[in-house]
């Protein structure tokens, strides 16, 4: 069973400037959590206040009920995973994942215990004798998690564990990482920058911008729901446009980019009339048309396109100028747009999201 992590209007300071200010978090008993945001946001920050490392200076956090402030990080029974590695090369493969039982202190016969069961879960076993020297990066990337899981923490914490690997290595580790999480219920707190890795292996995402929380939610929530524009244009690629409110006896309307009309019919009431607002449209949200005749449309030329195999990924250049991302699927040989092309697009008016002028709030209203 895994242990609740609460975060209570926690404060951090580096001198005269506030890096975290005044966040509230909670985590979820035996939950994969990711912190992600752009570079200095305050994730890795966060997760040191957790684990001990930084001090804070204000608020409290919670194991369960127990408040850790007090507590020293070598007593908060906590695994941590770093982006170097930080395995003992002059130790071989079981010594390093025996290493914090035997500071523990605990009988050779558990220590054996622990070590083959972690070994086994983490698929190292073969490896047992090797000297780290003697491994890949991904194998050396379990052994560091089977060090830190051995002991059998009550937290596990991953700073970036993967942003030494090659992205073949990083897609089969985030797959490793996140069926041993599953196998052994821990709750787990992942540092990352990268929203696809991110939204692969998390059960809920926070993401910070500024040392603050913009949206928690699970990987489909952000994506088809971001919070606002920051989240929009972070989890994923998103186009934002400029646009207009427009009410019709009871109908609601946004005009994009002064040109496309799109009737949307799940929008919070207390809209005024001709008010500005932003709409985001990801690009499989864009829809091409074929007939040169209709009106309504975006226009614009087709500048590239790219094959990768499932669907085709466009760069459309607008006649205002403005260059977007649009993608459909593969579904012939000969459907698809050519370089130079002239092309028409509107927008799946269910999937798109409207925000208010600053960006800063979604005005879809979700039903049910």
């Amino acid at each position: 069973m895994g242990t609740e992590i609460r975060i209570a209007e926690v404060t951090k300071k580096y001198g005269d400037k506030t890096i975290i200010p005044n966040l509230s978090l909670t985590i979820r008993s035996g939950e994969f959590f990711t912190l992600l945001g752009p570079s200095g946001c305050g994730k890795t920050t966060l997760l040191r206040m957790i684990a001990g490392f930084n001090t804070i200076e204000a608020g409290s956090i919670y194991f369960d009920d127990k408040s850790i402030n007090a507590i020293p990080p070598y007593l908060r029974n906590i695994g941590m995973v770093f982006q170097s590695y930080a395995i003992f090369p002059h130790m071989s493969v079981r010594k390093n994942v025996e290493y914090g039982l035997r500071q523990r202190k605990l009988d050779k016969k558990t220590i054996r215990e622990w070590s083959d069961s972690i070994m086994e879960t983490v698929k190292i076993t073969e490896y047992a004798d090797r000297s780290p020297n003697q491994l890949s990066g991904g194998q050396q990337q379990r052994v560091a998690l089977a060090r830190a899981i051995v002991i059998r923490p009550t937290v596990l914490l991953m700073d970036e564990p993967l942003s030494n690997l090659d992205a073949k290595l990083r897609i089969e580790m985030r797959s490793a990482i996140h069926d041993v999480q599953k196998e052994v219920g821990i709750t787990t707190v992942y540092v990352t920058h990268d929203q696809e890795e991110a939204l692969a292996i998390s059960d809920r995402i926070a993401v910070m911008n500024q040392g603050e929380i913009q949206q928690v939610g699970t990987p489909v929530e952000l994506y088809h729901r971001p919070a606002n524009t920051f989240v929009a244009t972070f989890v994923g690629t998103s186009t934002v446009f400029d646009a207009v409110f427009q009410g019709n006896d009871g109908d609601a309307f946004v005009v994009i980019d002064g040109q496309l009309r799109v009737k949307v019919d799940h929008l919070r009431s207390g809209i005024a009339d001709s008010e500005a607002l932003k709409v985001s449209v990801r690009p499989e949200e864009f829809i091409p048309v074929r007939d040169p005749q209709q009106t309504n449309v975006l226009k614009g030329v087709v500048k590239s396109c790219v094959f990768l195999g499932k669907y085709l990924n466009y760069e459309v250049q607008l006649t205002s100028g403005r260059m977007i991302e649009m993608s459909q699927p593969a579904s012939g040989i000969r459907d698809y747009f050519k370089e130079g092309e002239e092309i028409a697009l509107t927008v799946d008016c269910e999937r798109i999201n409207v925000f208010d002028g600053a960006g800063s709030v979604n005005l879809i209203r979700e039903e049910g």
